[in-house]
């Protein structure tokens, strides 16, 4: 090798004590140098740890917004999906736990509360009183403290938040310093009460995004909004573009669909009807050979849990199936519903049973599952799938499962 190729080798290296390299500057450099014939790919591993490293780009902006909101008791922040608005309620929670004495994280979603207060773990071994829950189990929890027994029946928890409200409060000086409400546009209006009640005139972040509301939900109450900054997370970083683009195809059909350098960002996989989840398993080896872990996978279903037929199996393959809310779920492959993985992510999303999900709000059930991926996502669609939404009829990227 001449001197101008060992100079163009050690640029693309770094310092020599550096490990070797496996990032896209190191291969583009060396294919430019040998004229190699061949592209060079990086495994699923080195894709999600990109798109890790595009995600926390968002910092910045959210410390800017945290910087100009910090003298604010009341904040109410927007933000489409993926701007990143549970890392900043994240965000907002430890720092705020730094300086007062109580605070509070609640969301809708089981699994997402379940995921923060994972997250708090660091801060409260730290010895801050920060905590996360969904507020629902949250007013169970204070009606059962309270000594009123929960009822079995599911019902219970539609009106959970508006009994804890009226008969299950802490006293006034156990109630949390700051209450973070993420994804709020799922609370209805027994939840807003208990926000309201437990906050009271001290300090209350709110977060959320319409477009991503399922449910038919009152407006914030306007007493809980008096004095708030108003802001708005305008970056979108976790999505890749080509997802970030079909997912906008479901709010507005007109958006175009946008080229993505790697050709398997978005794949539509055809399926014949009634083998869906026998190529969801091969969908799955093929990419845990690539590199892929079971922990970078979520299998995300368009129907509702009773509907589903994937969530009736604890096993896919060799793989062991968790729902988002496991207690060990950040270990293995998640298989759940769009709804109950709302707020989280993962690199490689793949989304099944898509014909139950035209009985309510389909384009909302796909905007919702689309923005979870942040390096890949895999659909897996019947013919009769593609017929009813041509959306999905993108040629270049459909896979067949015949030999």
């Amino acid at each position: 090798m001449d001197r101008a190729g060992a100079a163009g080798v050690a640029r693309a290296r770094g310092p020599r004590s550096s490990a070797t390299p496996r990032n896209k500057r190191w291969l583009a450099e060396l294919h430019e140098l040998w004229g190699a014939t061949w592209v060079p790919t990086l495994s699923l591993a080195d894709e999600a740890l990109d798109s890790d490293a595009r995600v926390v780009a968002l910092i910045d902006e959210q410390l800017a917004l945290l910087a100009a909101a910090e003298d604010n008791p009341r904040a109410i922040v927007t933000g489409g999906a993926g701007t990143g608005k549970t890392m900043l309620a994240r965000a907002q929670c430890t720092r705020a736990a730094a300086r007062v004495p109580r605070v509070l994280y609640l969301c809708f979603t089981d699994a997402l509360g379940v995921a923060v207060e994972r997250g708090f773990a660091p801060a409260r071994a730290a010895g801050a009183a920060v905590h996360a829950m969904p507020i629902r189990r949250f007013a169970g929890a204070l009606l059962a403290a309270s000594g009123a027994p929960l009822p079995t029946d599911p019902s219970f928890w539609e009106t959970a938040s508006l009994a804890a409200a009226c008969d299950a409060l802490p006293p006034v000086d156990a109630r949390p310093d700051l209450v973070v409400v993420d994804e709020a546009q799922d609370l209805d209006q027994g939840d807003w009460d208990l926000v309201g009640e437990l906050a009271g005139p001290r300090a209350l972040w709110i977060l959320g995004d319409e477009r991503q509301a399922f449910w038919r939900r009152p407006a914030i109450p306007e007493a809980l909004t008096l004095g708030a900054v108003r802001l708005k997370l305008g970056t979108q970083l976790r999505n890749p573009p080509a997802i970030a683009a079909l997912a906008a195809r479901y709010h507005d059909a007109n958006s175009p669909l946008v080229a993505d350098g790697a050709p398997d960002v978005v794949r539509i996989v055809e399926a014949t009807l009634g083998s869906e989840l026998d190529r969801l398993a091969a969908v799955v080896v093929e990419l845990l050979r690539e590199g892929a872990r079971p922990a970078d996978i979520a299998i995300l279903s368009l129907a509702g849990q009773a509907a589903s037929q994937l969530l009736r199996r604890d096993t896919l393959g060799s793989q062991r199936l968790r729902r988002a809310d496991h207690a060990d779920a950040a270990g293995h492959l998640i298989a759940d519903t769009f709804l109950r993985f709302k707020g989280l992510e993962r690199p490689f999303v793949i989304l099944v049973e898509l014909a139950a999900g035209h009985a309510s709000q389909y384009d909302r059930r796909m905007h919702i599952a689309i923005t979870r991926a942040t390096s890949r996502l895999v659909v897996i669609a019947t013919s009769q799938d593609v017929a009813a939404d041509p959306r999905l009829a993108r040629s270049e990227t459909v896979d067949s499962d015949r030999p």
